[in-house]
């Protein structure tokens, strides 16, 4: 025999299994069902905003935070003299403007400049490091990795500076092309989880550390020209707005 009845949800009284609203309590049944309905709904919704939230973090705490506006115009200014260098403007007679600026910077030698701006990336990437041990992706490994490769990179570049490498010395320019590899992919898998796991000024950054190939790719391309062409101030220029950009998003990433 087949049940006609059911139980109410509010009283739990026998009732007929099409009823719409208990006879013994009065309560509608249908307010109920849809309620529960409603509740389900809620709650996938929030299981799907959940998998795709992102955390916003604009600030992280280190413990280099009382000097990052130091170390923010010290990258700044040592940029700014390297891409002089690289540009080539100290072999023109009369520059006028940004150009003779430029010039200025070149009197400061470019060792200088790049021993400057290797420890402020270095200070940085630990300072990255330390201030995302906080969050709910540390990405440790990552970080760590960044380290080593931004001493590195900037230990070589001191050197290229130092020493000159002769065309003929293929291990020492293997061996660059190596790091400086290292140092893309590295940059490129920060850069992606940044944006994809995090909002706001790590999300910029994240950006900015993308935007750094660039800056790989124009150093190649500076490489083998001494002279100045406007090709080398142009990109030059781009290369020390994309590190100033960067510079900037750590500084305020790591200010109180």
């Amino acid at each position: 025999m087949i049940n006609n009845t059911k139980q109410c949800p509010f009283c739990g009284e026998e009732i007929q299994a099409t009823a719409k609203k208990c006879r013994h309590c009065g309560e509608w049944l249908e307010d109920s069902v849809s309620n529960t309905k409603n509740q389900a709904t809620t709650e996938v919704s929030f299981q799907r905003d959940s998998n795709n939230h992102k955390t916003e973090v604009n600030h992280l705490k280190t413990p280099i935070s009382d000097f990052v506006l130091i170390l923010f115009w010290t990258g700044v200014i040592a940029t700014f003299i390297s891409m002089s260098h690289q540009s080539g403007v100290c072999h023109l007679t009369n520059p006028h403007k940004w150009l003779q600026i430029m010039q200025w910077a070149t009197y400061i030698p470019e060792w200088v400049a790049d021993l400057l701006s290797g420890l402020v990336d270095i200070i940085f990437a630990y300072a990255l490091y330390i201030g995302m041990k906080q969050q709910t992706k540390p990405m440790s490994g990552l970080l760590i990795t960044n380290i080593i490769i931004t001493v590195v990179v900037s230990f070589l570049i001191l050197c290229m500076d130092l020493i000159s490498i002769a065309d003929e010395d293929y291990i020492g320019i293997l061996i660059s092309l190596f790091v400086i590899l290292g140092m893309l992919i590295t940059s490129t898998i920060i850069g992606v989880q940044f944006i994809r796991h995090f909002n706001g000024l790590l999300n910029k950054l994240g950006w900015g550390m993308l935007a750094s190939l660039i800056i790989v790719i124009s150093a190649a391309a500076l490489i083998s020209e001494d002279e100045f062409s406007m090709t080398n101030t142009i990109i030059s220029f781009i290369e020390f707005w994309i590190i100033s950009y960067i510079l900037y998003i750590q500084a305020e990433l790591l200010t109180d």
